[in-house]
């Protein structure tokens, strides 16, 4: 730089001497000159400072990297450790999805925010804020709210739906558990997913009110759905008409309620299905040709009906029915213009019944069959087991000969055989009432005695086969109960049985019948029944199951054939047990057992023939929709696997029963929050919600919709709702007593009237009219049911004109003897009407002594 300014002085000099030469014209480029060396001077001097600065940066670096870096570690660690529920003034949705989950695992709506506080600190983490109990219980409702807008989304997209239902009675109130079974699209592509809609509280246990009930919440889910941001965004729509189209059969019980309620909803089907078709038609027609279409028929109705004075008559309703009526035709007319496969699909609706239902019904036919078998050969059928009351009328008989009246009620009302054994044994050993039994004290002895435990089977809790493994136990360690109950028996301060463990041993040491019913009860279980549970319960269609059913009806007919297949020397498990090539251990420990009780029961062969008769008819009565012409064979192959009805019922029997139990443990809990939990767990609620729901307006509809339904009363709506139908029924019912009882009253003074001018000449019988006969009948009839007296009198209706003299003649005797048996100051008829209105007073005294 220094050189460089000598080099601008010396050109500085020569410039003014030039200037000097040249005078004052170069002026200006000497100034230039000068601002030129200014500029540069003053860069020289920032270059120099940046210099200096940069320097002293790089010094520092090392110092300001570990500045940096501390900061940053301490930044981070404070953010690990810290969390806020909140998003904004209110929880976050994913605050909010941690309370379902929370609770999902039976943690306490109350407990659940220390809970979260309490897991973040173990974790290390601090949770800021703390959950109250109601922000839990909306949280969960909005569950609720998510599975149902689950619930509408997929039964909208599935091509085709089908229902179950079941329905049960807790504390006087009636509970109905519903389940849809839909195609989604899954991981694995289309598959089959049965989803709980929760469950309902019904007035009655009526189809009616059942069917009903389907469709109310049908309505308030299309309601719920509709309004929603989901359903705007996808542009979908769910309402009852879309459930009812689509679905194309039902399953459950084998109730008469549950048939019924099949062909209620069929009828649904069918007018919804042809109404739509009418729709369908007219609205792709012109308006001109539409209403032209529509006056033409209209008009021809009106005229069947009577012309347009009779068609004004009518009210509101039965104009709406007849346009109705016009719809469904239009739609039969469509829907039988279609292909055969297209018409099929859209009324196809099948009735399937649960299989667990079908295989408990077969096992009591079998049993009924048996306890029929001992009275019809002549062999002495099992021992009676007297409940307390009865046996102690029965311990004093004096002779079995000639019973008093007393001791034929105690012997008829008394039940006998295995069944009944395995009741009394489960009430022993595993009593539903924990307070009551031998309970742990039996499961402990049995593992002292075995060297492992023994559980009883539920019998007291009715499980399905429950009453056939109970027989497995009680052949199987016959030995150790007989000694269990003499171990009891001792242990008293007063040494002897009571009356329930004496009729077990009894029957379990002595009575041959009842151990030949016992051993046929548990062949039956572990060679048919358990292998027949588990295949239906991993084979969950029950329209594929069509050939394991004949299979089981094979094997029953099989042994019916030739019993020596379950009682022979040698058992092969191929022939012999429903599935399997080989026996399980327990299989072979049942069978063993029988095998060496055989020689001491000589009516095993009969009884067991007798009992597989009973089981294959009855598995044929309750499995129709399997025979020739039902439902499911008239399926093609194609349709069996393009539908899914539950081969149980399970489910919805599930539901029921969790209901039962969360009655105990959360008593105050709403049936709206049980349900929502229970809705949004088991169909796969978070799931559902992490796909389609994340936006805010969802998550703000999910909001609003919960506190709407938290503020609606829902609790107390239900309440009034039951109080109001048991009131119409009070109304209802005194209406009809009032009309039975005016009847009645009309009933007794034609009965006087009657018996006011009663013949009793045969003579003059002959002489009277088929009116007059018909009357004088009615009044024999009606005096000697009351006498109840062997004479039976049919009614007169069964009669013909020949028999009414015949009858009247033959009905005298055993009145006159009444008469002249029965003391009385008064004089008959034929000496005043006293005696005849005494007799009709008598007649119609109160019976409610007699119950």
């Amino acid at each position: 730089m220094g050189g460089r300014n000598r080099e601008l002085g010396k050109e500085l000099e020569m410039a003014e001497k030039r200037a000097e030469i040249a005078g004052g014209e170069k002026s200006g480029t000497v100034q230039q000159l000068k601002n030129r060396l200014e500029k540069e001077l003053t860069l020289r001097a920032e270059l120099c400072s940046h210099s200096r600065r940069l320097a002293k940066r790089v010094q520092r670096m090392p110092k300001i990297k570990e500045r940096t870096a501390t900061k940053a570690r301490k930044a981070g660690i404070k953010s690990a450790s810290e969390i806020s529920l909140k998003d904004g003034n209110g929880y976050s949705a994913k605050a909010r999805e941690l309370a379902r989950e929370i609770v999902q695992y039976g943690m306490p709506a109350e407990k659940a925010g220390e809970a979260i506080q309490g897991i973040g600190k173990v974790l290390g983490v601090t949770v800021h804020e703390k959950m109250s109990a109601a922000t839990v219980r909306r949280a969960e409702i909005e569950g609720g709210v998510i599975g149902d807008l689950q619930l509408a989304y997929e039964m909208a997209n599935s091509p085709v739906i089908t229902y179950s239902s079941d329905s049960t009675s807790h504390k006087r109130i009636e509970y109905e558990s519903r389940t849809v079974a839909v195609r989604v699209t899954g991981e694995k592509g289309d598959e089959w997913k049965q989803r709980t809609l929760g469950v309902d509280i019904s007035t009655d246990h009526s189809s009616e009110t059942q069917v009903a009930g389907l469709k109310d919440w049908l309505t308030d889910l299309s309601e719920t759905f509709s309004a929603s941001p989901f359903a705007a965004r996808t542009g979908m729509e769910f309402t009852q008409d879309v459930f009812i189209v689509k679905c194309a059969g039902t399953s459950g019980d084998h109730a008469p309620d549950q048939i019924k309620g099949h062909g209620i909803m069929r009828s649904w089907k069918d007018a919804t299905t042809e109404t739509k078709l009418a729709e369908r038609k007219l609205m792709g027609l012109p308006v001109t040709e539409r209403c032209k279409f529509l006056w033409e028929i209209q008009a021809q109705r009106i005229e069947e009906l009577g012309g347009k004075d009779e068609w004004e008559k009518l009210s509101e309703d039965e104009q709406h029915a007849v346009d109705v009526d016009i719809l469904r035709s239009i739609g039969k007319e469509e829907l039988a213009k279609m292909p055969e496969d297209q018409r099929r699909k859209l009324t196809m609706f099948i009735r399937t019944g649960c299989s667990m239902h079908k295989d408990l019904n077969t096992v009591k036919g079998g049993d009924e069959a048996m306890r029929s078998w001992w009275e019809a050969s002549g062999n002495q059928p099992p021992i009676i087991l007297p409940n307390k009351a009865n046996a102690a009328v029965l311990k004093v008989a004096q002779d079995n000969s000639n019973p008093s009246q007393a001791e034929k009620q105690a012997r008829e009302a008394s039940k006998r055989g295995a069944t009944q054994l395995t009741v009394l044994a489960g009430l022993i050993f595993k009593n539903s009432d924990t307070k009551k039994g031998e309970q742990d004290m039996y499961l402990w002895w049995m593992t002292q005695e075995l060297g492992y435990a023994v559980p009883f089977a539920d019998v007291s809790n009715t499980r399905y086969g429950s009453h056939g493994e109970a027989a497995c136990l009680l052949i199987v360690y016959r030995d150790q109960y007989l000694k269990f109950l003499q171990h009891i028996r001792y242990t008293k301060d007063q040494i002897g049985f009571v009356n329930i463990e004496e009729n077990v041993y009894e029957a379990l040491s002595k009575c041959m019948p009842t151990l030949t019913e016992l051993a046929i009860h548990a062949l039956y279980n572990v060679l048919v029944s358990q292998p027949f549970m588990g295949h239906v319960r991993t084979h969950k269609n029950i329209l594929l199951l069509g050939p394991f059913f004949s299979k089981k009806l094979k094997l029953i007919q099989s042994v019916i054939d030739n019993p020596e297949l379950w009682l022979g020397n040698t058992v092969d498990p191929k022939t012999a047990q429903l599935e399997g090539d080989e026996f399980s251990e327990w299989t072979q420990l049942v069978l063993g057992a029988v095998r060496g009780l055989c020689p001491h029961l000589p009516h095993i062969l009969g009884a067991l023939i007798a009992f597989m008769q009973g089981a294959k008819s009855t598995f044929e009565r309750f499995s129709k929709e399997f025979m020739e012409n039902g439902d499911i064979t008239q399926l093609t192959d194609q349709e069996k696997h393009d539908l899914f009805l539950a081969s149980t019922n399970d489910l919805n029997e599930g539901a029921l029963g969790r209901l039962r139990l969360n009655k105990r443990t959360r008593p105050n809990q709403s049936l709206l929050s049980h349900n929502a939990h229970q809705v949004y767990a088991r169909n796969g609620g978070r799931e559902f919600a992490a796909q389609h729901l994340t936006g805010q307006a969802d998550q703000k509809y999910l909001r609003k919709v919960a506190r709407a339904r938290e503020t609606s009363g829902h609790s107390r709506k239900i309440k009034e709702r039951l109080l109001g139908a048991k009131q119409l029924k009070v109304i209802e019912n005194k209406q009809r007593e009032e009309r039975q009882q005016k009847a009645e009253k009309a009933r007794q003074a034609e009965l006087l009237e009657i018996g006011k001018n009663l013949v009793l000449d045969g003579a003059k019988i002959n002489e009277l009219t088929v009116f007059e006969l018909n009357r004088q009948l009615k009044y024999h009839r009606e005096a000697e049911i009351k006498r109840k007296s062997t004479v039976k009198i049919p009614a007169t209706s069964k009669l013909n004109m020949k028999q009414l003299p015949s009858m009247q003649l033959s009905s005298l005797p055993s009145y006159l003897t009444h008469i002249r048996t029965e003391p009385t100051n008064m004089p008959n008829k034929h000496g005043g009407d006293e005696m005849v209105i005494a007799q009709i007073d008598s007649l119609y005294e109160s019976d409610v002594e007699d119950f």
